[in-house]
């Protein structure tokens, strides 16, 4: 029980640690270049891509053939997003339609 309720204090922990690094990044505009920038208010950190950690908080893709699962492959060419069993359905047709990347 103790572990359960251990594993649950330490969840929440994360989750407020999560939502904190979260909050101190502000997305700014530079109208000079048209693009978005990324302040750390806590740090005077400036970047020009989004930082890793909330780009992992965004929804991740659906599956565009089945929409059942996650994607993880997204095809080059047309950009449609597959999960493993489509993309192993679409390499067993044989034909080379689609070019994928992880």
């Amino acid at each position: 029980f103790q572990a359960q309720w251990r594993g649950f204090l330490g969840r929440k922990l994360a989750e407020k640690i999560k939502l904190t690094r979260k909050e101190s990044w502000k997305v700014l505009y530079d109208y000079e270049t048209n693009a978005e920038l990324y302040f750390n208010e806590s740090n005077g950190q400036i970047r020009k891509t989004k930082p890793g950690f909330l780009l992992d908080m965004l929804p991740r893709p659906v599956c565009g053939k089945c929409a059942l699962f996650e994607a993880s492959l997204e095809c080059t060419g047309c950009f449609s997003f597959f999960c493993s069993k489509c993309h192993a359905d679409e390499l067993a047709k044989g034909e080379q339609v689609h070019y994928f990347r992880p």
